[in-house]
């Protein structure tokens, strides 16, 4: 980026003077200048820097060797200053840009990652309260049932119902009314959470009640080795954090190799000069005697003895090593849980159709109790009957609630399943996106694949 400058200095000498004929006969030779110099230089992807600037010197002196005392001299340089060894190379100087755009992409990475642990969050949530508001329906349910139950018993008290089968079935009754009231308070610590998670005004304090929309949405399809390698290299915002700072540190060595180089520079410099009498400025740039000249030079420098590049460079070599073993550790830590999870899909799977087989046989064990109490027992089988029966409703709602559980916990394997693919928000369709915030500042949000 080219940039301009400009400098001004004020200058005095006052010398004595060793001879009458340094300063006309006077004791002191003093010489009063003033020098303004401006330009336009910039650097080069080489490494160089070019500069073209413009001098103006007026001396006023009462040295002899000046006629007339005061003058005015300008001089126009062009000049290139282009390291050789030290500095040098388009690789060294395009390096800082390449890591700042790595930086930015690590940042990228980074906000895909904690988007995804906070999705992954909320559709845990999401599903907590969907099992929440299925064992409050359940316990419900029961406590009906149970309250419908003690009523009943209660009504026979006079024909063939014992004390002992009354005061059972009230306090079941009661305990399932309980267990109902219990529920609802998990209903709404599950909203609470939910509500946190997604920390949207229309969520906040109030009499809002939050419904699952959506029921579990079945088996996912099952991908092949090679397909799951795949999305983890592309997809996984960790390996690609990884593989990111891993060439950062090769560039940083690189850079810090070259730093630690001895220092070598090639100066070109040509130049036009002029001069005017008196206070002249315009006059010394367009005098018609301009002079010229030019340089050719080289500058070199080594240190001789301890020198802090070196060291500079030895430790981007350690980091190089450490941000490699860095990849290596979270390939295999990426791996480790993909393999994690993805057993934990498969056994929620198998789980839910467990449970569900489990379900069916107590929701049959229930109708035949259930009938047998309905068309009555005989003489000395009721408390047995409804004793049995009781036990039935009970184990029918802690089979329906292992069943919801089941269906949530295999939801949420997926999802973690597709966290540790790396695809938890493609699938959502979310996708990040920069956009500014209200200061105008850009900032990256979630949004919806068109």
């Amino acid at each position: 980026m080219p940039e301009f400058y400009a400098e001004i200095s004020k200058s005095r000498e006052n010398d004595r003077a060793t001879s009458p004929a340094i300063a006309a006969g006077a004791a002191r030779a003093i010489t009063d200048e003033e020098e303004v110099e401006f330009g336009v230089r910039s650097r080069l992807i080489t490494g160089g820097e070019v500069s073209v600037s413009q001098r103006f010197t007026t001396t006023d002196t009462n040295r002899t060797s000046y006629i007339p005392c005061e003058q005015t001299e300008s001089r126009s340089v062009i000049s290139l200053v282009q390291p050789l060894l030290r500095g040098s190379g388009v690789a060294q100087n395009d390096s800082p840009r390449r890591i700042a755009n790595m930086d930015t992409q690590i940042a990228v990475e980074e906000f895909r990652r904690q988007s995804e642990s906070h999705l992954l969050e909320t559709e845990r949530a999401y599903w907590n309260l969907y099992v929440a508001r299925a064992v409050f329906i359940q316990k419900s349910h029961l406590a009906a049932h149970g309250h419908r139950l003690a009523g009943q018993v209660r009504n026979r008290s006079e024909i063939d119902a014992d004390p002992v089968l009354i005061s059972r079935a009230a306090a079941l009754a009661a305990q399932w009314r309980a267990d109902s009231v219990r529920a609802k308070a998990a209903v709404d610590t599950a909203e609470f959470r939910l509500a946190a998670l997604v920390n949207s005004p229309k969520m906040g304090p109030g009499n809002v009640e939050l419904l699952p929309a959506s029921a579990p949405n079945g088996a996912l399809k099952i991908l092949s080795v090679e397909d799951t390698l795949e999305e983890i290299f592309v997809n996984r915002p960790e390996l690609q954090q990884a593989i990111l700072q891993y060439e950062a540190a090769l560039l940083r060595e690189g850079m810090a190799a070259n730093e630690s180089l001895p220092e070598l520079d090639l100066i070109l410099e040509a130049s036009l000069s002029g001069g005017a009498d008196g206070r002249d400025i315009s006059g010394a740039f367009s005098n018609s005697d301009n002079g010229d000249g030019h340089i050719v030079g080289l500058k070199f420098s080594v240190p001789l003895g301890f020198d802090e590049r070196d060291a500079r460079y030895k430790r981007r070599r350690l980091e190089t090593i450490q941000q490699e073993r860095q990849v290596l550790s979270v390939i295999s830590t990426i791996l480790a849980e993909v393999n994690v999870s993805a057993n934990e899909y498969i056994i929620s799977t198998q789980d839910l159709t467990a449970q569900r087989r489990a379900q069916q046989a107590a929701q049959r064990d229930l109708s035949t109790l259930r009938n047998r109490w309905n068309d009555g027992v005989g003489e000395g089988q009721n408390i047995a009957v409804l004793s049995a029966l009781l036990d039935a409703y009970e184990r029918a709602q802690l089979n329906e609630q292992s069943v919801v559980t089941a269906r949530s916990t295999r939801e949420i394997a997926a999802a973690n399943l597709a966290r540790a693919r790396g695809v938890l928000l493609q699938r959502w369709g979310l996708r990040p996106q920069l956009v500014n915030d209200v200061r105008g500042q850009p900032t990256y949000k979630l949004s919806k694949k068109r």
